[in-house]
């Protein structure tokens, strides 16, 4: 039998065909880092059929790596240290302390804010509409949205003036000095309380008792979207109405909510996840704001706390829950 002889040439160009059909079929790796299973929810739900509508399947030619904190933020950078060793290629980051934590452990790592507060001022991008670095995705400005909920709260309960708002720690000196002066112009006095996790609800809701406050507006969190039937049920056993970012929010006992539609924000999310993955730059990917506001108003709540709704606000609502 003859045996068949390969110049060492042939060889190598032999084995740099098969390495490179190698890579062309292995799947991009998509990380995902979360504040809470909530979050992860949402990207099953609405993130990853974006992504099989581009031709990205998970278990095909994707990849989902998911670390989730299981509302403990404090837990963020060791998961996203986690997740520096599995080679993502893009990295799905929901909250601005995942988003840090992400920059901290995954520097030269495309990463897309599932959700983020303003990018621009915390030093992630050089401009929305030319990011200039590794970060872009969607902004919620969520700071700007809880002065939108302080407006409606002081239309929905007119007669109230001692606020409770639940915070979180990361909130900036900046933004609760705009939060303070928002609350002092429309007539109310703030109590602000930090609650970082879900077991710190009892204790700020216990210090929103000592305080007497009448009325409570919850923060934009994913923490307080994970933990809402937590706070619905503290709020409501204290008898105080809650105004709420997420319609969702509302659905699950807030008296009121006002934010961005959640679905559209994670469906660009898988927009943008795509293009990366394709081999844009995102520091050339314009950075997505919400183009689209709900109010919803749960009139059972307000039965069951005796608040009488307005009709102006019955008349503008998007959702009204019976």
């Amino acid at each position: 039998m003859k045996h068949l002889y390969l110049r060492p040439a042939l060889i190598g160009g032999l084995l740099g065909l098969a390495g490179a059909v190698a890579h062309a079929q292995a799947p991009s790796t998509l990380c995902l880092l979360a504040p809470s299973a909530t979050s992860v929810g949402f990207t099953r739900q609405f993130t990853l059929p974006e992504l099989t509508r581009q031709g990205l399947r998970e278990g095909e030619n994707l990849r989902l790596v998911v670390r989730e904190a299981g509302g403990q933020p404090a837990e963020l950078p060791r998961l996203a240290a986690e997740l520096a060793t599995q080679r993502c290629d893009a990295v799905v980051a929901v909250a601005p302390s995942a988003i840090a934590a992400a920059r901290q452990a995954m520097p030269a790592t495309p990463i897309v804010m599932g959700f983020g507060d303003d990018p621009v001022a915390r030093g992630w991008a050089a401009s929305l509409q030319r990011p200039g670095g590794w970060v872009t995705g969607v902004a919620m400005q969520a700071s700007e949205g809880d002065l939108k909920r302080l407006e409606l709260m002081r239309e929905l309960l007119p007669g109230r003036r001692r606020l409770g708002v639940l915070l979180v720690p990361t909130v900036t000196p900046v933004q609760r000095r705009v939060l303070q002066d928002t609350a002092e112009r429309l007539g109310f006095a703030m109590v602000p309380v930090e609650a970082a996790r879900p077991e710190d609800l009892e204790r700020a809701f216990a210090s929103f008792k000592q305080a007497r406050v009448e009325a409570v507006l919850v923060t934009a969190s994913p923490i307080y979207l994970a933990s809402v039937g937590e706070v619905v049920r503290l709020a409501q056993a204290a008898g105080w109405p809650t105004v709420c970012e997420w319609q969702e929010m509302a659905q699950s006992g807030c008296l009121a909510s006002f934010g961005p539609v959640i679905g559209e924000l994670r469906t660009r999310v898988g927009a943008i996840v795509a293009q990366i993955l394709r081999g844009a730059r995102p520091a050339e990917i314009p950075i997505e704001q919400p183009k689209r506001f709900e109010l919803a108003l749960n009139l059972k709540t307000a039965r069951a706390l005796g608040v009488a709704v307005p009709q102006p606000l019955l008349l503008r609502a998007d959702e009204v829950i019976e």
